[in-house]
């Protein structure tokens, strides 16, 4: 397989290998089983979802509560806020997103999870997708060696860079985030590939650079990974 361009991938998680709305509305669901109960109500995980489908992933208890004619408390913030982040995630990889890996290690690409958040957060996702087989190195910025180095910090890629035993050169980066996942590939000559999925919380974000190519489909990405993992010396092409 030497004449691979790239020889390693790099995936975010979040937006990315899943959609994550999946985590968001799990746990909306958990925070407005916690508001109805402490308030004898039915009708707070249709509130958060309400706010949720009209304003995005930001806000939603202070704007829910606020819809309710709930007074926003300090502790109730805190204890939905508890009951959101730490549910028991219910994830799936996005269709394919399987059969993508496995094509990627039937050619012997080398794979990297980078992902940023709370760490025990992150991992509770990583372990409901159960791709983690199919990886090589997963690196959880929120804790590297007890510190976080939350993405664009260049010490994540550092880290799956040290264990991917490929040239910068050879390594692509894929991710949803423009202003998170790129900056540090792009500056080490990596390959850049922006997921741009219909349900993303980051599909519409300002990208001045553009350098990256953007997909809007996973089947999009398995062609756009399928030629860069394409050996340059393959005989069907001579």
């Amino acid at each position: 397989m030497s004449g691979l361009v790239v020889k390693a991938v790099c995936f975010d998680m979040d937006d990315t290998l899943y959609p994550e709305s999946e985590f968001v509305l799990g746990g909306l669901a958990a925070a407005g089983a916690v508001l109805d109960a402490r308030f004898g109500r039915k009708d707070g995980f249709e509130t958060f979802c309400k706010v949720h489908d009209e304003h995005g992933p930001w806000r939603i208890f202070d704007l829910g509560l606020a819809e309710m004619g709930i007074l926003v408390e300090p502790d109730l913030i805190a204890a939905l806020v508890q009951a959101f982040r730490y549910h028991l995630p219910n994830v799936r990889p996005f269709p394919d997103i399987p059969e993508l890996l496995q094509s990627l290690k039937n050619r012997d690409v080398k794979l990297a999870l980078i992902t940023d958040g709370d760490p025990k957060i992150q991992r509770a996702k990583w372990s409901a997708l159960g791709l983690d087989h199919f990886f090589d190195v997963a690196v959880f910025t929120g804790d590297i060696n007890g510190q976080p180095f939350p993405k664009p910090a260049f010490e994540p890629f550092k880290v799956a860079f040290a264990n991917l035993g490929v040239d910068h050169s050879q390594i692509a980066m894929v991710g949803d985030n423009p202003a998170k996942d790129f900056p540090v590939p792009e500056s080490l000559g990596w390959h850049t590939i922006r997921t741009a999925f219909a349900q993303g919380y980051h599909r519409d974000a300002f990208d001045g650079r553009k350098k990256q190519t953007t997909v809007d489909s996973v089947q999009k990405l398995k062609d756009v990974l399928m030629a860069l993992t394409t050996p340059q010396d393959n005989p069907a092409k001579h």
